[in-house]
């Protein structure tokens, strides 16, 4: 049952330049596909005057512990240094660019906050919740089977209603996306599209 949207929140996960330009490191061709998707949530969250807040991924030296074991830490040394706050790339579009910023499509607004993280879940060792007044978190970005779904699962243990939104999410793996939504919708939450929420949102913000 979609609740209502006085306690609802629009939390865009890592839309970043190192995830969604062309040539990016960790680039996800279907990021720059739901981009119009995320633009349209945020337009109508805000309208509504509900809450959004953004997450970056951030590099940090304590992930280097992986290194071997899991393929993508390897990015995140020199020479490439993906997500590096500060690191300035120049992508295949012509956009140069801090590579760990949240792309200019997607820019907050002032007041918006931005969680800057280190791990996969957007609710790990953040301050997150401390922040969330919401308790229905309506959730986008990337990448959908990683940060997207281990934010999702986290705020359902937390108790959130939690709903991933599947048109408005991306993975470079189109598999890996439709399992993450199917196995979301089977065990842990609601799983709905942009035009579903954006509809919600303003015939709600209208009564």
């Amino acid at each position: 049952m979609t609740a209502g949207i006085d306690k609802a929140c629009l939390i865009v996960v890592d839309m970043q330049n190192d995830f969604v330009r062309p040539g990016a490191p960790f680039e996800i061709p279907d990021a720059r596909a739901i981009t119009p998707n995320i633009s349209s949530l945020l337009e109508a969250f805000r309208a509504a005057g509900r809450p959004v807040i953004h997450t970056r991924y951030i590099a940090d030296e304590s992930v280097m512990r992986m290194d071997g074991d899991v393929p993508w830490v390897a990015h995140l040394k020199p020479p490439t240094l993906a997500c590096k706050l500060g690191h300035m790339r120049l992508y295949g579009d012509g956009v140069e660019a801090d590579c760990a910023d949240i792309i200019a499509e997607l820019a907050p607004m002032a007041g918006e906050p931005v969680i800057d993280k280190i791990m996969y879940s957007a609710f790990s060792d953040t301050g997150l919740e401390g922040q969330l007044e919401a308790t229905s978190l309506y959730i986008a970005g990337v990448a959908t089977e990683v940060c997207v779904d281990d934010t999702a699962r986290y705020a359902v243990h937390l108790g959130y209603d939690t709903v991933l939104i599947s048109d408005a999410c991306a993975s470079a793996d189109r598999t890996n996306h439709r399992w993450t939504m199917d196995n979301f919708r089977r065990n842990y939450g609601r799983v709905e599209t942009t035009a579903e929420v954006v509809s919600m949102v303003t015939q709600q913000a209208r009564t």
